[in-house]
């Protein structure tokens, strides 16, 4: 309804707009599973911020000053020794908040302390009003979440945990994405939302680097939404 209202009174989002979601941090309650939301979350981060909006979706250019990647600064951490599982849950979210620097980051991690809010942001997607994408964003969030939470207390002959075990930066991404896709989500159709995203806006990327459409990625967006939806073959 709100969604509807929005677009009946003429709102829009463009190419400078975020669609933070935020996922209440309670439902993770220990070291473990926090762990594990890192551990899937930095295997995956590029999947992420693919398949975290529409298809034939550019990600917008301040990107990287909202919500930039973090990768690099957990594996420096974990080099340092920072990232300890004997940590308290407490000690454990007083070293994330200082590996979290900012809360521009696309895993926003600075609300863990906050009383009144204590949510794990993620601020990658762009802004969405379409419903239907918008709730694909939210069920994405939340499953990476619930995984976490399932994957950590699961038993080491678990079939999705020995899956998501075999997350590497040696396997080719496309396979990581489908290891990704098989722990998150039982159903196929389900699947085929986010690898529908993945592959259209991995060739959008493509397509807009090509010197034709250099800096002319308003007219790419009015092709794709003009020309893909009169075509049902794509």
């Amino acid at each position: 309804s709100v969604c509807e209202l929005l677009k009946e009174n003429e709102f829009y989002t463009d190419y400078s707009c975020g669609g933070h979601i935020h996922i209440g941090a309670n439902y993770l309650t220990t070291v473990q599973e926090m762990y594990m939301l890192l551990y899937l979350y930095n295997n995956c981060e590029h999947i992420i911020y693919q398949i975290c909006n529409k298809k034939h979706s550019k990600i917008r250019e301040s990107i990287n000053k909202y919500a930039k990647a973090t990768k690099e600064i957990y594996l420096k951490a974990s080099e340092e020794g920072k990232l300890d599982e004997t940590l308290t849950p407490e000690k454990m979210v007083d070293v994330l908040l200082k590996i979290n620097e900012t809360r521009r980051n696309g895993l926003n991690l600075k609300n863990l302390d906050n009383y009144y809010k204590k949510t794990i942001e993620f601020r990658m997607p762009n802004g969405e009003i379409e419903f239907k994408e918008l709730l694909s964003n939210i069920k994405l969030f939340a499953k990476l979440i619930q995984t976490a939470h399932e994957l950590a207390n699961a038993d080491m002959k678990d079939e999705r945990k020995l899956q998501a075990l075999r997350l590497s930066d040696h396997m080719k991404e496309k396979e990581r994405l489908e290891i990704f896709l098989n722990i998150l989500f039982d159903s196929e159709k389900d699947k085929q939302i986010y690898r529908k995203r993945y592959n259209s806006n991995i060739d959008f990327i493509g397509i807009i680097k090509h010197e034709l459409f250099y800096k002319k990625e308003d007219f790419i967006d009015y092709f794709f939404c003009n020309f893909f939806s009169s075509c049902s073959s794509f």
